[in-house]
Formats: structure tokens, sequence, C-alpha cells
């Protein structure tokens, strides 16, 4: 009995080391390359303020004055512009040649003087509720902001103040 258990312990170790050496005959290797690139963050800076000027609304009626992301000023009939400077908001992006980057707004903002706001409402860049471009350069500018402001019939007089924040990210 003790034969019996010797040759099946020692046939089995034979078929084990077969097939380890079967296996290690069969192998391949490769080497897989890898690499990663390192850009510069996409940055967007402000150059220039959305400026409705100076205007008066009527007492009882309120209306609308557009500014185009070109400086074109639409005015509603219930609103007199009367002075100061009416122009779009621009701005500047940097960000690494050849990528593309998307700039998007919050499409409406309040506008404050202290104790009463109003609307700034269908914020545009350049034209869009989004807007992407693949950059030329390191640095584009003067891209144009846009947008409505909703003034309301007897609109208290003041100076209104708001804040559109532009998001810029590579695409």
């Amino acid at each position: 009995m003790k034969k019996t258990i010797k040759k099946v312990v020692l046939g089995s170790a034979t078929i084990a080391a077969a097939g380890a050496m079967a296996q290690g005959a069969n192998a391949a290797t490769t080497n897989v390359p890898a690499k990663a690139v390192i850009i510069d963050p996409v940055q967007i800076t402000s150059r220039r303020l959305l400026d409705f000027g100076t205007l008066t609304v009527d007492p009882t009626t309120g209306d609308t004055f557009q500014v185009a992301f070109d400086s074109t000023p639409t005015v509603g009939a219930n609103i007199t512009s009367i002075g100061g400077t009416v122009q779009s908001g621009q701005f500047d992006i940097k960000g690494a040649v050849a990528q593309s980057v998307q700039v998007t707004s919050p499409g409406t903002i309040a506008m404050s003087n202290g104790a009463v706001t109003m609307q700034l409402t269908g914020i545009t860049i350049e034209g869009g509720a989004t807007f992407t471009r693949i950059l030329a350069a390191a640095t584009e500018t003067g891209f144009g902001v846009g947008g409505t402001l909703n003034v309301a019939g007897g609109q208290q007089a003041g100076t209104y103040n708001g804040s559109i924040t532009l998001t810029a990210n590579y695409n």
C-alpha cells in the first residue's frame, strides 16, 4: 500500500511540473506606451461691464431694455434712454491653443439698488445661451455679453448692480 501512495504523489508532481512548463513555453509579452499631456487651465476674465446707461420708465407700465452682445440697444416703448454709456459686457479667454472652450451663463440674474431688485434675463454670449470656441491663440479677447433688463412700471430710482457669472470649461 505504501508503494501505491508514493506512485500517485510522484505522478501528480510530474503532471503539475509539466503543466507549468507548458504555460511558460506559450507566454508572450509586450510593452504598452503611456503618455499624458498637461495643459494650462482655461481662464476667463471680465473686460468691460454690461451697461444700460441712464433711463426712465413709465410710472404705471414697465417694459424691457435689451443690449445685444454687440452693444445694439433695443428700447421698449415705455422706457426712455436718456444718456450714459450703453454697451455690451466683454470678456477674454486664455487657454491652450487648438483646444475647444465652452462658456456658459446663468441666463438670469437679479440686479439690486440695495432695497429693490429687477431681473436681467436672456443673457447671451456672442448671441447664444452658450458659446463654444476653438482657441486660435493662447489669449482671445473681446467676446460680447448681452441681456434684457426687465424694468417695472414706476421702478424705484437708484443705481442697480448685479454680477453675471460666466463659466468656461474645456470641452
